[in-house]
């Protein structure tokens, strides 16, 4: 079966193609390997990019010896192979997900990790650059993908990419969808894209980059009920359509990158829920099947793209505001000018405004609000939401005025038609309270449960503990509150920014606490209630402690450290690789110090499902597990060693 790399990036310069887009100003890009004869054919003929485009894979990339390091040998072979001459050219995705890649996104800036990182990825960049000089080059995921509020926080401060996203020439985020709607919702799945493809456009404005996200037809690793499962065609284009449609800043996609595995193809074949009702059986079905989707696509992202909007500004207006509930959508008041918005007397504090234009449909509509806090939004798509389709806004007492303004063009370019502008106040009732108290429990992540308060100069001994996993909760009174920021200082610095309940240190998900295993020193830790999500709006209160952590148990290095030893929490992290693992999960670590280290691969019931010991060096040491005989899923790697104990959770499928 023919087999040629097909990769959804562009080969020809992104501004200017020769050959039919797949949608107006909207491209698809794929490796043509990826992707068999039928498909091929289809997309060549129907203005699909598959021309010379190519992913460098970590297997090409890293030494055999080390998977932190870079192998010059196998990079020129390669290039040699798909890319023979020193003047061709065409576009290179380098996907090196382990090593470099997790220090980066785990790691501030300013950590020492972090910087030799960002040199070995520069460094790999500029070789082959140096190899093929006509090439364009990317970096998978970058910026790094995040579903949390704690990821987005740590994984991609402003600005923490700038040396190495300034090299390349062009952005490959992922949106590969890791719940499905049936799972957490379509308004969640939609938060998702938005909150990975803004620091993607953030980057791609400031350096003039295109950004052309990774998408995939099936379900990733991440979810426990559809993980890698065929999603309908229809769930698949309305998420591209919604990405084609999408700016930040006035800065857009400028199409994206359709992916597949090489292997797995043909695994979990019926669809979810079995949709596919056993159509697809075999590489020429699932080739079928291809064509099928992108088929749908091309007809999706083009539906309605002739009819474009009143070419007449005369003819486009805004008519209204309508005040809603942003958690139920439920109209609550049209919102007229020298309106008084009695917060005590609405049935939710989420709110969010939506702009009435006449006709329904135009080009795009921009809100400014201005005031006791000020906002600009550019709305592509009806209904034209100033929050977005799940935005919800928890508005600080004052004076506002919001005007909006239709454009016959998308991103608010085109001609204005007739703004809307009204002035407003929003008033609490005298009787409430503007503060929130704030208490804060110690918890024990193991189990969930509440360990007792900490309280201003607690004293936390570890050896007294019922758990050395710990996690701290803020407690709140006030139905204000919609974010939390939680920000430790002393013995070690860390912030944490938490936009629901239960407002945790370290985070959680879907209840389980995660760990934290304090270092022996004094602490201080403040936290911060605001009346808008992530650390927006208006302060509520604030509250400071200062604690010390203390062991009665000795933690010196010792070569005969075991699981239920007391040792001292690591403060560099593990490797290990390739996560999600199917046959074999690599550990790495370095500067362990000479002994035994103790590897445990625990369930999320905290059984020990897997252990091995493994001779330490000074320099560390490097191990494979076997986990093919394991059930698909979460697991925790934990590693003590004689320096101390760390985990990492792993994904086996």
């Amino acid at each position: 079966m023919k087999r040629i790399l097909f990769f959804l990036v562009a080969t020809l310069s992104f501004s200017t193609l020769s050959f039919a887009q797949v949608a107006p100003n909207f491209d698809i890009y794929a490796f043509p390997s990826r992707f068999d004869e039928k498909s091929e054919a289809y997309f060549d003929a129907n203005g699909f990019d598959i021309r010379n485009v190519e992913v460098m894979t970590e297997g090409t990339i890293v030494s055999t010896y080390d998977h932190n390091d870079i192998d010059p040998q196998s990079i020129k072979r390669w290039l040699d192979k798909f890319f023979p001459g020193s003047t061709s050219s065409g576009k290179v995705v380098l996907d090196w997900e382990s090593g470099p890649y997790m220090d980066m996104r785990n790691y501030p800036k300013s950590h020492s990790r972090f910087k030799a990182a960002e040199a070995k990825i520069i460094e790999l960049i500029t070789l082959v650059k140096r190899y093929r000089p006509n090439i364009d080059v990317s970096l998978y995921s970058f910026p790094f993908r995040t579903w949390n509020d704690w990821q987005q926080d740590n994984y991609n401060t402003p600005g923490k990419l700038d040396n190495v996203i300034s090299k390349l020439d062009f952005i490959t985020p992922s949106l590969y969808i890791l719940y499905t709607d049936e799972e957490v919702g379509r308004e969640r799945n939609l938060k998702y894209l938005r909150d990975n493809m803004d620091p993607a456009l953030i980057y791609g404005k400031k350096y003039n980059k295109p950004v052309i996200p990774f998408v995939w037809h099936r379900v990733h690793f991440n979810s426990p009920l559809y993980g890698k499962q065929i999603m309908r065609k229809e769930t698949l284009a309305r998420y591209i359509k919604y990405v084609m449609n999408y700016s930040y800043n006035n800065y857009e996609p400028e199409g994206i990158t359709w992916w597949d595995g090489v292997g797995g193809r043909l695994d979990n074949l019926g669809g979810m829920d079995g949709f596919l009702n056993g159509t697809v059986y075999n590489a020429e079905t699932y080739d079928a099947m291809i064509v099928s989707f992108a088929k749908y696509i091309k007809q999706e992202l083009n539906e309605g793209a002739v009819a474009a909007p009143a070419p007449s500004s005369d003819a486009q207006k805004v008519v209204s505001y309508t005040l809603f509930n942003a958690d139920t959508k439920q109209e609550i008041k049209t919102l007229s000018n020298g309106a008084v918005l009695d917060l005590s007397t609405l049935p939710t504090k989420n709110l969010d405004i939506r702009a009435n234009t006449s006709p329904a449909t135009v080009g795009s509509v921009v809100f400014s609000l201005s005031g006791a806090a000020s906002k600009s939004v550019i709305e592509n798509i009806s209904t034209y939401d100033m929050m977005g389709d799940q935005g919800a806004w928890v508005p600080a007492e004052g004076s506002y005025t919001l005007k909006a303004t239709p454009y016959t063009a998308y991103g608010g370019s085109g001609t204005a038609g007739t703004s809307l502008s009204i002035s407003f106040k929003v008033v609490k009732d005298a009787s409430s309270s503007s503060s929130s108290d704030i208490t804060l429990t110690l918890v024990n992540a193991s189990n969930e449960s509440d360990i007792m308060a900490l309280t201003d100069g607690a004293t936390l001994d570890l050896s007294k503990l019922p758990t050395k996993s710990l996690n701290v909760r803020a407690n709140t009174v006030s139905s204000s509150v919609e974010s939390v920021v939680l920000q430790l200082s002393g013995e070690e610095t860390y912030k944490r920014t938490e936009s629901g309940a239960p407002y945790t240190l370290r985070g959680d998900e879907n209840g389980d606490y995660y760990g934290w295993t304090p270092a022996s020193g004094s602490y201080t830790l403040k936290v911060i209630s605001y009346s808008g999500a992530k650390g927006t709006g208006t302060v509520l209160n604030t509250v400071s402690v200062s604690f010390k952590v203390v062991t009665g148990l000795s933690t010196s290095s010792s070569s005969s450290a075991t699981a239920g030893s007391e040792v001292a929490p690591l403060a560099d992290g593990l490797s290990a690789y390739p996560n999600p693992a199917s046959a074999m999960l690599n550990v790495e670590f370095g500067d362990t110090g000479e002994g035994v280290a103790k590897i445990n691969l625990l369930d999320f019931n905290g059984n020990v499902v897997l252990t091995q010991e493994e001779q330490t060096s000074a320099s560390g040491f490097r191990t494979a597990l076997d986990v093919s005989s394991l059930k698909s899923g979460l697991y925790v790697l934990q590693v003590v060693t004689p320096k101390g104990r760390t985990s990492q959770r792993v994904v086996i499928e």
